[in-house]
C-alpha cells in the first residue's frame, strides 16, 4: 500500500490515521531515508491478529513519535503480548535515534519500548513515557531541543544535538495508573543517572511509584540540571514505598548541579506537615548553590516567615526567579536580603499583585510591600542582562 516516501523529505506526520494489519510497519519501512516521523493520535487496528515485524533499518531515523488515540488503550488490552512481540525488532533497527515520545501506550508496551530503547539506540538523548499528555510533551521536547542544541529555532525540521553517545539527557514521565509493577522510572533512573540533565515528573496519588525517585536519590544525578516536579493527590497514609517528602530531601541533596527545580504538591500529607515541607526547602538552599530559578507550590499551604527569612540568608548567589508558597509578609525582607533575584512571585500574588488571604492580613500593608517589590525588581531587571522570560512556561 505504501510505496518509498521521496528520500528529500526530514519530516513525515500521520495524523488521526488507522493502521490495520501490517500497514503500520510498511509504514515505518516506506520511511527509511526520512529522519523525523510523527505517528499522532493513531489507532493500530489488529483485528486479524496479523502482526509483521520491521525489517529494514532505518539509519536516518532520529526523532519519533508515537501518540496513541484514547480508544487504542482500551483496544489494546488483549494484544498486548501480541503487539510488543511485533514491534521487538523496531529500535533495534534505528541505530541513530535520539529522541523518542510515547504517549498513551499501555503499560507493558511503556516498559518494553523504555528498555529496548535504553538497550539499542546508543545515542538517545530524549526519552518520554506518559498517558494522555501529547501537547504538552512535544512543546517540552521541542523547547529542550532547541535551547541545548538547535541554533536556529527551526523546530521540527532541525532537531539534531550535537552528536555525543554519553547517554540519555532528558526523561519525562507521567504513568498509567496500573504501570506500578513495570517501574519504568526504576528502570530509566538506574541505567541514566550519571548523565540525567533534566527530568520532568507529572504524578497524582494514584500513579505515583516513589521507588523510582528513591533510586534516583540514592545514586545522585551530578549532571542533573533541571527537575519539575508534580504531584497532586498525594496521601502517604494510603501509599507503600518511601515517603515522597523524604525522597525529595535526599534527591536534592544529591543533586550539586541543579539550576532549575520546580515542585507543585498537594494532598494532606503536606499541609500537615510543615517542619518537613520546611526542610524540604532549606536543603534546596543548603545543597544547590547553582540554583537560578526555584518554583516551590504547596497547595493550601505557605511557609512561615522564619523559614522565608532563613532560605533568603541561605540560599546561593545566582537565585533569580522565585515562585513560591508563602507567608506575604516575609515578601519584602526576602526581596531585599536575596539580591539577585529580578522575578519574585508568592502564593499571595498574581503575578507581582498581592491578591490572597485578605481577610486576614492589612490590606494596606499588602499596597506598600507590592509597590516596594515592584521597585526594587524592576530597577533589578533594567540593570540586568537575564532574559525575563525564561521563566514564563506553567503547566
Amino acid at each position: 500500500m505504501f510505496s518509498t516516501i521521496e528520500s528529500s523529505f526530514k519530516l513525515v506526520t500521520f495524523d488521526r490515521t488507522v493502521f490495520y494489519t501490517d500497514e503500520f510497519m510498511s509504514v515505518l519501512e516506506s520511511c527509511a531515508r526520512v529522519e523525523h516521523i510523527l505517528f499522532i493520535d493513531i489507532k493500530l487496528d489488529y483485528s486479524d491478529r496479523h502482526f509483521t515485524r520491521l525489517g529494514v533499518e532505518l539509519p536516518c531515523l532520529t526523532f519519533l513519535e508515537l501518540s496513541f488515540s484514547n480508544t487504542q488503550l482500551r483496544y489494546w488490552r488483549n494484544q498486548a503480548d501480541a503487539l510488543i512481540d511485533s514491534m521487538s525488532p523496531m529500535f533495534r533497527q534505528c541505530p541513530n535515534l535520539q529522541h523518542f515520545i510515547l504517549d498513551n501506550g499501555i503499560p507493558s508496551l511503556q516498559a518494553y519500548c523504555t528498555r529496548e530503547v535504553l538497550d539499542h539506540c546508543p545515542r538517545i538523548q530524549t526519552l518520554s513515557v506518559t498517558v494522555r499528555l501529547r501537547n504538552n510533551v512535544t512543546e517540552l521536547v521541542y523547547d529542550y531541543i532547541k535551547r541545548t542544541g538547535n541554533t536556529d529555532g527551526t523546530v521540527p525540521s532541525n532537531v539534531l544535538l550535537p552528536t555525543t553517545t554519553d547517554g540519555l539527557r532528558f526523561f519525562i514521565h507521567r504513568p498509567a495508573t496500573d504501570e506500578h509493577e513495570y517501574n519504568i522510572a526504576t528502570v530509566v533512573f538506574d541505567e541514566s543517572y550519571s548523565s540525567l540533565e533534566h527530568i520532568e515528573l507529572f504524578y497524582d496519588g494514584c500513579n505515583i511509584n516513589t521507588y523510582g525517585l528513591f533510586t534516583l536519590a540514592y545514586h545522585g544525578a551530578p549532571f542533573l540540571r533541571e527537575i519539575h516536579f508534580s504531584l497532586f493527590g498525594y496521601d502517604m497514609t494510603t501509599h507503600t514505598g518511601p515517603p515522597i517528602d523524604q525522597v525529595l530531601i535526599d534527591l536534592v541533596s544529591r543533586c550539586p548541579s541543579l539550576e532549575v527545580i520546580r515542585i507543585r504538591l498537594s494532598g494532606k500529607s503536606f499541609t500537615n506537615t510543615p517542619n518537613r515541607n520546611a526542610e524540604l526547602l532549606m536543603t534546596i538552599a543548603k545543597s544547590c548553590p547553582l540554583l537560578r530559578q526555584l518554583l516551590f507550590r504547596v497547595f493550601a499551604y505557605r511557609f512561615d516567615v522564619k523559614t522565608m527569612l532563613d532560605f533568603a540568608a541561605t540560599v546561593g548567589p545566582k537565585l533569580e526567579y522565585l515562585f513560591i508558597s508563602m507567608d506575604h509578609s516575609a515578601a519584602l525582607t526576602v526581596v531585599q536580603t536575596i539580591t539577585t533575584l529580578v522575578h519574585f512571585s508568592a502564593t499571595s500574588y498574581v503575578g507581582e499583585i498581592f491578591n490572597g488571604f485578605i481577610g486576614q492580613d492589612n490590606p494596606e500593608t499588602i499596597s506598600q510591600d507590592r509597590k516596594a517589590i515592584e521597585c526594587i525588581l524592576n530597577n533589578r531587571i533594567e540593570n540586568s542582562q537575564t532574559d525575563t522570560r525564561i521563566f514564563s512556561r506553567y503547566y
